[in-house]
């Protein structure tokens, strides 16, 4: 889809970093100073829906969600991991892996 900004390959610096690509999905490190450490799993071709994938794609995805939340887990140490997939705003899968702090100007309470 040429209008999905998903879709593309290039990224601009303000966007975030490509970490990792492989033949279905991707990892961006989103560049968002008030959100440290948040990562972007995002798949590859252009589907809306957990159901337009296969059983065995959906399973890879998630594998990749869950390590992508484990290694945040590790490097950045927080108090809390959100792991959400809207596509309200951007009608193509992916996967948010959100490093929280209770010192975040999000959390709950803060």
């Amino acid at each position: 889809m040429t209008n999905c900004v998903l879709c593309k390959d290039e990224l601009k610096p303000e966007e975030g970093q490509l970490i990792w690509r492989g033949d279905d999905c991707r990892i961006i490190l989103v560049n968002d100073s008030d959100l440290p450490g948040f990562c972007r799993v995002i798949w590859n071709r252009h589907v809306a829906e957990m159901t337009d994938l296969s059983y065995g794609e959906r399973e890879h995805l998630m594998t990749l969600v869950f390590a992508v939340e484990e290694a945040v887990r590790h490097v950045m140490r927080p108090d809390k991991v959100n792991i959400a997939a809207l596509g309200n705003m951007v009608p193509h899968i992916h996967w948010h892996v959100i490093p929280r702090y209770k010192d975040d100007a999000f959390f709950p309470g803060s």
